[in-house]
């Protein structure tokens, strides 16, 4: 690129509940092909990121400031955050959508940036699941319990 053209914003992937960053490889290759700085992370729990035992780690606010840490250490300041999800925990779990809100995946992170950095991000889409609400009162020990699925981690 020369210094009259624009640079491209940086496109931040997020995949959904059950896959991992290896969903993104087709869009990977399009948008790497037009010159826009990819980042495609495996989310906490996921693919070949960490996994935790203990649940309070996988509370989404600790993912959101991970994914926020990884943003900084590229050094990518103009970010599209795209967020997929199968919407499969309502398949499996036959519950309602308060409940399939809390099982993390890629449009709720994307919804909870959204909401905790307002003026981070120049854009987000949301693909299969919309933007979700905050739903503080739900702890993912809740949701376990309810669908049945308690402890959440398992090795």
């Amino acid at each position: 690129m020369d210094k009259d053209e624009p640079c491209l914003p940086t496109l931040l992937f997020l995949h959904g509940f059950p896959t991992n960053s290896r969903l993104w490889k087709h869009q990977a290759e399009f948008f790497a092909l037009k010159g826009f700085p990819l980042i495609i992370p495996d989310l906490l729990g996921f693919g070949e990121s960490a996994k935790p035992m203990d649940p309070a780690q996988y509370r989404l606010k600790l993912v959101c400031q991970d994914v926020g840490e990884l943003l900084r250490v590229e050094c990518a300041e103009h970010v599209i955050v795209v967020g997929h999800d199968l919407s499969v925990s309502t398949l499996l779990f036959g519950r309602a959508c308060r409940l399939n809100s809390c099982i993390r995946r890629g449009c709720h992170v994307a919804s909870r940036l959204a909401h905790l950095y307002p003026g981070r991000f120049l854009g987000f889409a949301f693909l299969s699941v919309p933007y979700t609400v905050p739903q503080p009162h739900l702890s993912m020990d809740d949701v376990a319990r309810e669908v049945g699925v308690f402890p959440l981690v398992t090795v």
